[in-house]
């Protein structure tokens, strides 16, 4: 097993989104790069230079069929998985990941679960008109949410760059929260958003604005429903993948003037910066060398 550079995650990365967007544009599933992605597209043509991540959004019913049909025993080497394939997942959102890879914290001695390099695959869901309907709605799914991560916070990493104090309240909030389960409030969160979503007509839906409901921080972008609809094609670090065609519209509400970069203090690669990646002895044997991202440091 060898480490990898953040080069080698950013391939690995790549490689998992083209077998993404192959799987989805050949079964007619709409989905659209987001957030980093997206922004790295557009401001820098492909990768952010300080970030590793990937990130792509579906529409719920597209998000939903998009886990329906891809079939995880048809591909020995990449998986998809959420909560409701496993329940060990502790986040609302799926993710696709390479089988032959393994991430594990760098203060951590051990691999655990299925960790490995992945994207993150986001559901963006309807919700009610601006009011107290909408309040009401956004204010149960935080709340499920941020019960599931209070249950789910003592499989966290104790240590790292928490203080002492953080240290102490994390492990009383885990003892308090041990008879409930994670799984069962993401669950509900998913089953109300479900519930919402299939009250609206086609109509009424292009009306309306869509939420990424996965996430309990508030200035994750607010948008119309019909933005989510019309997509094109962009250029991300050589390959043409979808994208919503009112990309200006999503990222000035998620991040304001986008084009503008960061203090050169924000500029961190969280991702790689936290945790180790490494690739597995098979995928040198496998991979003829001419098709090898890794084939200098392999030779």
């Amino acid at each position: 097993m060898k480490r990898m550079n953040l080069t080698e995650v950013r391939n690995e990365k790549k490689r998992i989104l083209d077998h993404f967007a192959e799987f989805c544009e050949s079964n007619g599933i709409k989905y659209s790069i987001a957030y980093g992605t997206m922004l790295g597209a557009i401001r820098h043509g492909g990768w952010i230079p300080w970030d590793d991540d990937v990130d792509v959004i579906l529409l719920r019913e597209e998000w939903d069929r998009f886990f329906n049909l891809y079939d995880n025993e048809q591909n020995d080497r990449f998986k998809v998985v959420n909560n409701k394939i496993d329940q060990r997942v502790h986040t609302k959102i799926g993710y696709m990941y390479d089988t032959y890879t393994h991430m594990k914290p760098r203060n951590n001695a051990e691999f655990t679960g299925f960790n490995a390099i992945q994207i993150d695959i986001y559901p963006l869901d309807c919700i009610p008109a601006p009011g107290l309907k909408r309040d009401i709605f956004m204010g149960r799914t935080r709340l499920l949410g941020i019960l599931a991560k209070l249950c789910d916070i003592s499989s966290g990493n104790p240590g790292g760059n928490r203080t002492r104090t953080k240290i102490i309240l994390a492990s009383i909030i885990s003892i308090v929260m041990k008879p409930f389960n994670a799984s069962w409030f993401i669950q509900r969160q998913t089953t109300l958003a479900h519930k919402y979503d299939k009250k609206f007509t086609s109509e009424e839906k292009d009306n309306n604005d869509v939420n990424m409901l996965c996430t309990n921080i508030r200035q994750m972008p607010i948008v119309p429903y019909s933005i989510m609809t019309e997509h094109t094609k962009i250029d991300f670090e050589g390959t043409s993948y979808c994208m919503i065609k009112d990309y200006d519209t999503f990222l000035k509400a998620r991040y304001g003037k986008y084009m503008d970069l960061p203090p050169e203090g924000q500029r961190n690669c969280y991702t790689y910066n936290t945790e180790e990646y490494y690739i597995e002895d098979r995928y040198y044997e496998e991979a003829p060398k001419t098709e090898s991202p890794y084939v200098d440091e392999w030779c």
